[in-house]
């Protein structure tokens, strides 16, 4: 996430990305490490919740989850599928402002199709379940 937030919105070249890459993966990395220290620590579920939770309380814990689920991860997702489209499109064209729209309608068709397959997945595995406790 981090190499292509970078190379979208600083418009970084092909060159200078692969020359960050080490940097990208080691800040990757580290916080892989810290994770892996706090799940030791603090062996519950619930991830970065539990987490504020124990550390700042659960204000802080409930503000930072509402804030992730509305705005951090939709952003998260916007920015990837739209670093998507203009991959997509620009071995094919040669000049990519000439064709945002096209590069929006690809991150769109993305976006729905990803929705689509987790809504696909979600009920594929609930009506299994429901199936299986009802022939109990």
């Amino acid at each position: 996430m981090l190499g292509k937030l970078n190379h979208f919105i600083c418009g970084m070249s092909v060159k200078s990305f692969f020359d960050n890459t080490f940097n990208v993966w080691n800040s990757d990395f580290t916080g892989a490490i810290s994770y892996i220290e706090l799940a030791s620590v603090c062996p519950k579920n619930g991830g970065e919740y539990t987490y504020l939770m124990a550390a700042f309380g659960p204000g802080t814990a409930f503000l930072f989850m509402w804030t992730s689920t509305l705005v951090l991860k939709p952003a998260s997702v916007a920015i990837i599928t739209l670093a998507f489209a203009e991959y997509t499109i620009d071995p094919f064209v040669n000049d990519i402002s000439q064709y945002k729209w096209l590069v929006e309608l690809i991150a769109a068709i993305a976006i729905g199709r990803y929705a689509h397959f987790l809504t696909m997945r979600t009920i594929f595995y609930t009506d299994g379940r429901n199936e299986s406790v009802e022939k109990i």
